[in-house]
């Protein structure tokens, strides 16, 4: 069974963010916060284990740029107030399954890397339906926006993987 990828030509678009837009880009500001209470305020030690503490700086950096453009170009789109109320419910959401997945293992950095691929993987395919929005409304800073974001959880993602399958390699030799 084929399936189709629906494609609409440029020039469809007029340009301007409608609500499906908006609640994406609300989307993304969630899954920002998130990752910024995650990584430093809630399992700051796991991930610095896992990345190193240089690394982390550079990733507060680069998640706080990404949180600060996407919400200029919120402002930008006139847009903010819908992506205001969407990023809040969807920071609820977020944090509920990533309470129920953690339970309490802040400080574990196996657990907080499993949590991790969940959460990257899902990040991605939302920057991902953003980059279709951008192309959609032929938006250039949002669409380098999205490539970037792609690419740093991709990144993220590809540790998290290594990070796991090497430590269940020596795991797996413990001795009882």
């Amino acid at each position: 069974m084929t399936q189709t990828t629906p494609h609409i030509s440029p020039n469809i678009c007029d340009n301007s963010c409608n609500e499906f837009s908006a609640k994406k880009i609300g989307e993304l500001l969630a899954f920002l916060s998130v990752e910024i209470d995650t990584f430093f305020a809630k399992a700051n030690q796991s991930f610095v284990s896992i990345h190193g503490a240089l690394k982390m700086d550079t990733f507060k950096e680069e998640l706080d740029a990404m949180q600060s453009t996407l919400l200029t170009i919120a402002e930008e789109l006139e847009v903010f107030d819908i992506a205001k109320e969407k990023q809040k419910k969807t920071i609820a959401k977020l944090e509920a399954m990533r309470e129920l997945y953690v339970k309490g293992e802040w400080d574990n950095p196996v657990e907080m890397a499993e949590w991790s691929g969940f959460f990257e993987g899902a990040a991605i395919v939302h920057w991902s339906l953003l980059l279709g929005v951008a192309e959609a409304m032929d938006n250039k800073k949002l669409i380098e926006l999205s490539l970037v974001a792609k690419r740093f959880h991709e990144s993220l993602l590809h540790v998290y993987n290594k990070y796991l399958h090497d430590t269940a390699e020596v795991k797996a030799c413990v001795k009882r």
